[in-house]
């Protein structure tokens, strides 16, 4: 069956909700967005058709017949949910939702769970261990205190110039970036501090 075209199959729940909170009931919806999420849907929506897709929109017969999990009431949460988080309502009526059996006919499927196939198959190994993307939160205590005890490390060495302190440097800022890029996609604003400390910081 062929696939329709400029038309964009979203997952919610991972891709457009952050999902970090245990899971409750179809109808709550309780994390924010993923950062960007709301701002790209908002312009690709311009070009693009988007129809949602989730599993709290699976079709089930017996929903039919229990108001509080009604096909309708679910997809007004999800609705509800994107207007209370900042997406106008002109681009949240342009958005289809899908709540039929199966999944949805789309050009281009986003989900934190898909495999993108190219003609190979994954190995078992592959499988085992795969991993959904998971939005990161902010980085807990201990590591912003981590990281605020090797920025205060780095500031005394480079002023006090002691031997070796340009390698301990070297090795922190090295440390520092990979932790940078493992936070990129949530709060981390304390990494950025500690460059914008260094940058303004001239070795005496």
């Amino acid at each position: 069956m062929s696939s329709t075209p400029n038309l964009i199959a979203l997952d919610f729940d991972g891709v457009l909700h952050q999902a970090v909170s245990p899971f409750t009931d179809v109808l709550t919806i309780p994390d924010p967005p993923v950062t960007g999420a709301i701002e790209w849907l908002v312009d690709i929506v311009e070009e693009y058709g988007v129809i949602i897709h989730s599993s709290r929109l699976a079709w089930d017969p017996s929903a039919l017949f229990h108001s509080d999990t009604a096909i309708g009431d679910r997809v007004f949460a999800i609705r509800k949910w994107l207007y209370k988080n900042g997406c106008p309502l002109v681009v949240i009526d342009e958005l289809e939702f899908h709540t039929g059996p199966g999944k949805p006919h789309a050009w281009i499927y986003i989900d934190d769970r898909g495999f993108n196939f190219r003609g190979k198959f994954p190995t078992r190994h592959q499988l085992e261990n795969f991993n959904a993307w998971k939005y990161s939160p902010k980085p807990g205590l201990q590591m912003r205190q981590s990281v605020a005890g090797m920025m205060s490390n780095v500031r005394e060495a480079v002023r006090s110039d002691v031997g070796g302190s340009f390698i301990e440097l070297e090795q922190m800022i090295e440390h520092l970036g990979i932790m940078k890029r493992q936070y990129e996609a949530g709060d981390v604003g304390v990494v950025d501090e500690f460059f914008a400390l260094y940058t303004d910081l001239e070795p005496k």
